[in-house]
């Protein structure tokens, strides 16, 4: 009885962990789509002084600042094209920003029981692939 008993509040104790990780991931995907929306307006904003001939050191600072706190969330790719337009990529080549923050979404399980996968993230609804880098532990 006790190893049964133990068996089954083992099982608990990782169902509940899966649980709490996918609200992790949830205010992950949350903090990751703020900072995107955050930069774009950087990005209009060394746009528009690149265009008009202004001093864009502010923004460019601003818009460094912003990849610095996206690259903590998934490993990113950038390149600028015309006028200091910059684009974000992850290391796969998803684009995660082009002229406006591409939607990343995740959807949380009410629930685990053994054997329930988890949910998948989604870029603009294209499922994200599992890491297989050394960045990742997926």
């Amino acid at each position: 009885r006790d190893v049964v008993r133990s068996l089954n509040d083992g099982t608990q104790a990782i169902q509940d962990f899966r649980t709490q990780t996918d609200g992790q991931i949830a205010t992950a995907v949350d903090d990751l789509n703020s900072l995107l929306s955050q930069f774009q307006d950087a990005n209009k904003a060394v746009i528009a002084g690149t265009r008009s001939g202004t001093d864009v050191s502010d923004a460019l600072d601003q818009r460094d600042a912003l990849l610095k706190k996206i690259s903590e969330y998934v490993p990113i790719s950038t390149f600028t094209r015309g006028d200091n337009d910059m684009v974000i990529t992850t290391k796969d080549g998803t684009t995660l920003f082009e002229t406006v923050p591409r939607s990343v979404t995740f959807t949380p399980s009410s629930g685990y029981s053994a054997g329930t996968p988890g949910n998948t993230i989604y870029i603009d609804n294209v499922p994200v692939s599992a890491g297989t880098t050394d960045n990742t532990t997926a």
